[in-house]
């Protein structure tokens, strides 16, 4: 009785690998949350104002929500490519400060969002929900590059 030989094919093995590995992790992972933890004002890069600790990177999904009351988040940095940006609550307030926000998904402000004193740009599709406020202050000028819903005042 002869016996029969089996070599591991090379090809075989990574066709199993490549298998493993795309049932071990989602076609549409949900992006990273940071909140704005801070009660009060703070600036963006400032990683002990965030939840999970950290500022934000691309592809993360940011939140200030209305429960902090009365605080204002300012942008110190050019933000990364955010997943999306949601301000919440009246007393809430964005300040630009003459910086960037980009984000790729729709991004929604129900508070006031604050540019003095020189062109910045909202690149993100953006919804201002009833009661939300775009204030320009000192010459400056809102660039918003994509579709922008306003329920607002601007």
């Amino acid at each position: 009785m002869r016996m029969l030989r089996l070599r591991p094919s090379p090809l075989l093995a990574l066709l199993a690998l490549a298998a493993a590995l795309a049932a071990g992790s989602p076609a549409h992972a949900t992006p990273p949350l940071r909140t704005w933890s801070l009660a009060g004002s703070g600036f963006w890069n400032t990683s002990g104002n965030w939840t999970p600790l950290g500022t934000p990177v691309g592809g993360d999904s940011v939140l200030v929500p209305a429960s902090l009351g009365s605080n204002t988040v300012t942008l110190d940095v050019d933000t990364p490519g955010l997943n999306n940006f949601v301000l919440q609550g009246a007393a809430s307030t964005f300040d630009l400060n003459g910086h960037t926000l980009t984000s790729g998904a729709l991004s929604s402000v129900s508070g006031t969002v604050l540019a003095s004193g020189a062109v910045q740009a909202f690149y993100a599709p953006l919804h201002s929900l009833s009661g939300a406020q775009f204030l320009l202050a000192n010459g400056a000028a809102l660039g918003v590059n994509s579709a922008w819903q306003n329920d607002g005042t601007a």
